[in-house]
């Protein structure tokens, strides 16, 4: 897992990074907080938990920026949207955004548990999954095939 962080780069180093990422079609998880903010301060620490938990997973990038960010016009066309209030949390993958408290999940607390429910329901949605499902169809077709054979046969 990759981590960026506005607390040690500079907003254009995270910008360019956020459009390779997002033309690579990563599995991009944004925190945008204010500083000063009361909820921010509460949710920022759990943030931080998750980079533990997922550090093995190579595909997500996890990123917390500063409010702002938002001022730069190229942050604005990665995201295509303005936060509506601190913190925002999305997922980004190509051309696709969705805010955390969109999401399918069913507890969104902004705990480290909720965040990482949400990062695992939207990176299970894209990969070996489909395959599988594909696989089991073309053998079902098969054994239907074989079937219709054997009650002409008789």
């Amino acid at each position: 897992m990759e981590v960026i962080s506005s607390s040690g780069s500079a907003t254009s180093e995270i910008i360019q990074t956020l459009n390779v990422k997002v033309a690579n079609e990563s599995h991009i998880f944004l925190l945008i907080y204010m500083e000063g903010c009361g909820p921010c301060n509460a949710t920022r620490p759990e943030w931080d938990k998750i980079k533990n938990v997922l550090s093995k997973s190579k595909k997500i990038v996890l990123v917390d920026a500063e409010s702002s960010i938002l001022a730069e016009n190229d942050f604005k066309k990665i995201i295509g949207v303005s936060p509506e209030g601190f913190p925002s949390m999305y997922y980004i993958r190509g051309k696709l955004v969705e805010k955390y408290e969109d999401s399918a999940i069913t507890e969104k607390d902004r705990s480290a548990g909720s965040f990482v429910e949400w990062i695992k329901s939207k990176t299970a949605q894209s990969g070996g999954g489909r395959r599988k499902r594909s696989r089991k169809t073309k053998k079902k077709k098969k054994n239907t095939r074989r079937k219709s054979k054997r009650r002409r046969m008789h």
